[in-house]
């Protein structure tokens, strides 16, 4: 809807000043035609009252003529949450005259819907009102009616590949150039976004779409709200033609619920702390930083509820070993209540009461995880998928198909709750100064639980963490202060050996270089494992020659031996 308006804007800077709109598409001065008000009318009515009877509703619209009706539609297009709703109000509130209305505006409602819900172009085609749309395009698009005037929107959205090349092609289209322009931009919204105006390289810089004065805040929530992804032109990247081969993918056998789904598609906008996020744009998902566009791949379902990632690609400007994928699912998977904008998501609402799944609570652990008599205690969640890995219950589903009951054998607990269970041992633990070892999983996903949990239990207990530094540095400067003991499972300092085993681009050197830069060095012990068929002897040797050379002295060697799939140590 917002993008029907700036396609509108974009028709006047195109009658007045040309060279204006391949530049920055709208100009100031832009002004909108009458049409606005008529989707704007549709949506402010139909927000305030879904069911508005036909009589009330009626009275407010003086316009039955065919370009008002698909304008109507294109609102009720974007207000309904499933597709039997909105053609259930299509029927009761498009005010067409006669049959060629009725199957325009049909048709541009569940355009709208399909697309905005994540349809590639071939999946939207499919819609149907009486016939399949794909099924009609070739008898309409050459005809000088309603019906022939959506389809040549239609076919320059198909032809586009993002809202300011559609609103290029929709100024080349015979008839009033408002009309088109308002039927491709909403078209190219619902796919594209319409946040920026992207122009290539060679032609300048793009610039941010403020249509925003002629609509009201309740219209933009609703524009944000209704949205099931983030969009190409909402993403900060750019439209230069890309050459994508074969990526090695470490998560083709990762299982894919609805909700990490819905949170790769709904993304973010990528920040200092985690750089790299996601757009879906006609059937792929991207990944992408500042600038960049880097991979992408598709999200193929499998029949039983669950996804898997395929058929990923990585562009010219990275090496075949890097995955930046890795770091975006990190912060969809992992980070979501810190990324994520919709303060009424759900499931942050889950998290931000600080309740976190945990595997296991294993009491009277003597000289394993630190000094004296410890309490182990295993988080679900780690970003690392290691070949060996010891504890693999950390990555199954924390819940049941429902969403909130937890699997067997999972807790979810507050900090609070976690004291009042381990607490039966405070005499254990101030009598040999002992504490808490908080693995997994990877403990440090988890910094604000930990740090609560150090105010609850106070200073006499020691907590150590047993991690992998799989976290980002917020993490490790939020606990500098409050861990009494790190040990720490470098895998290996190679990167290259490092990302092959744990299928993450990590550098070992950079973590243990933030340990150091926050005075961690005399409280660590560093451990470096033979990994079998991944590592040799002399790398091993190298590793521990690079950490003696960063200040770290308690460092072990360990082994890890292949049984039946299982890393033991």
């Amino acid at each position: 809807m917002v993008g029907a308006i700036i396609g509108d804007l974009a028709a006047w800077t195109w009658e007045h000043d040309k060279n204006a709109f391949f530049k920055k598409l709208i100009t100031p001065e832009a002004a909108p035609s009458p049409y606005r008000e008529e989707m704007l009318l549709t949506a402010n009515l139909l927000m305030r009252q879904r069911d508005m009877s036909y009589k009330e509703y009626s009275c407010h619209f003086k316009n039955r003529n065919p370009t008002a009706t698909v304008l109507r539609a294109i609102a009720i297009g974007w207000l309904y949450e499933t597709e039997l709703e909105t053609r259930s109000a299509y029927q009761n509130y498009c005010l067409y005259d006669d049959k060629e209305d009725w199957y325009a505006g049909a048709f541009m409602s569940l355009l709208i819907f399909a697309l905005r819900h994540g349809a590639s172009k071939k999946e939207a085609a499919t819609v149907k009102h009486i016939a399949p749309f794909k099924d009609m395009i070739g008898d309409w698009k050459d005809k000088d009616s309603i019906l022939g005037t959506l389809m040549r929107a239609w076919e320059a959205f198909r032809s586009s590949f993002d809202f300011g090349s559609a609103l290029h092609n929709a100024m080349l289209l015979p008839g009033d150039c408002h009309v088109n322009a308002i039927f491709v931009g909403a078209l190219a919204d619902a796919m594209y976004g319409c946040d920026r105006y992207f122009v290539k390289n060679k032609y300048g810089e793009g610039c941010a779409l403020n249509s925003y004065k002629y609509v009201s805040e309740e219209i933009r929530q609703l524009h944000r709200r209704q949205r099931t992804f983030f969009p190409k032109n909402c993403a900060a990247t750019n439209i230069e033609k890309h050459q994508w081969h074969e990526a090695f993918n470490p998560y083709k056998d990762k299982v894919v619920t609805p909700e990490l789904r819905r949170r790769i598609l709904k993304a973010f906008q990528p920040c200092f702390d985690y750089r790299f996020g996601f757009y879906l744009d006609d059937g792929f998902v991207y990944v992408y930083r500042s600038g960049w566009v880097l991979q992408r791949f598709n999200l193929v379902n499998q029949g039983d509820g669950t996804y898997r990632i395929t058929n990923l690609q990585s562009a010219e400007c990275i090496s075949k070993s890097n995955n930046p994928i890795s770091e975006a699912l990190y912060a969809v998977e992992f980070r979501w209540d810190l990324v994520n904008e919709d303060k009424n998501d759900s499931e942050s609402s889950h998290k931000a009461s600080n309740r976190q799944a945990f595997f296991g609570i294993s009491r009277h652990r003597i000289g394993i995880d630190g000094n004296g008599v410890t309490t182990l205690v295993t988080f679900m969640e780690c970003p690392f998928k290691c070949k060996y890995c010891l504890n693999e219950r950390c990555h199954k589903p924390i819940f049941k198909e429902d969403g909130t009951t937890p699997n067997e054998g999972i807790m979810l607990l507050t900090p609070q709750e976690l004291y009042d269970k381990v607490k039966i041992d405070n005499i254990y633990f101030q009598a040999t100064e002992g504490g808490i070892c908080f693995g997994g999983g990877e403990p440090l996903l988890h910094s604000d639980f930990i740090k609560e949990f150090r105010d609850i239990c106070g200073s006499k207990w020691k907590i150590t963490v047993e991690t992998a530094l799989a976290c980002s540095w917020a993490d490790i400067n939020l606990l500098a202060s409050i861990v009494d003991h790190w040990i720490v499972d470098i895998k290996d300092m190679n990167s290259s050996i490092k990302s092959e085993y744990t299928g993450m681009s990590e550098s070992s050197l950079v973590s243990l270089n933030h340990l150091k830069g926050n005075g961690i060095t005399q409280n660590v012990t560093v451990k470096v494992p033979h990994i079998p068929e991944y590592n040799t002897d002399k790398d091993v040797a190298k590793s521990i020659e690079q950490i003696k050379g960063l200040g770290f002295k308690d460092i072990v060697e360990c082994q890890y031996i292949k049984f039946n799939g299982n890393n033991k140590k």
